[in-house]
C-alpha cells in the first residue's frame, strides 16, 4: 500500500510542478521501474508518502488538528506515531512541502 501511496503521490507532485493534470501511464511505469531497481528506496518512499499524505490531510483539513492526522496516517501504514513526528520534523522539506 506505501508503494502505491507514494506513486500516487508522486505523481501528484509532478503534475502540480511540471504539466497538466491528465493521465500519463509511461510515467507510471517509469516510476514503477524506478522503484523495482531499487533506483528509489523504500525510505525514501516512506518519507515522501508520509509527508504527502499529511500535506495533503491539512490543506483538506481531514482530521480536527495534526496529531489527529498523525494517528491516522500511523495507523494507515502501520507505522508508529513517533515514526511519522520524526519524518515530518526531520524531512518535511526534502520534497518541498
Amino acid at each position: 500500500m506505501l508503494k502505491q501511496m507514494f506513486v500516487g503521490y508522486l505523481l501528484d507532485f509532478y503534475y502540480r510542478n511540471h504539466s497538466g493534470p491528465h493521465a500519463d501511464e509511461e510515467l507510471k511505469r517509469v516510476v514503477h521501474f524506478l522503484i523495482s531497481n531499487k533506483f528509489i528506496d523504500n525510505q525514501t518512499i516512506r518519507h515522501f508518502t508520509v509527508i504527502a499524505e499529511f500535506h495533503t490531510s491539512i490543506e483538506k483539513q481531514s482530521y480536527k488538528n495534526k496529531t489527529q492526522a498523525v494517528k491516522a496516517i500511523a495507523h494507515k501504514y502501520g507505522l508508529h506515531e513517533n515514526t511519522i513526528w520524526n519524518i515530518l520534523k526531520d524531512h518535511r522539506h526534502k520534497f518541498g512541502y
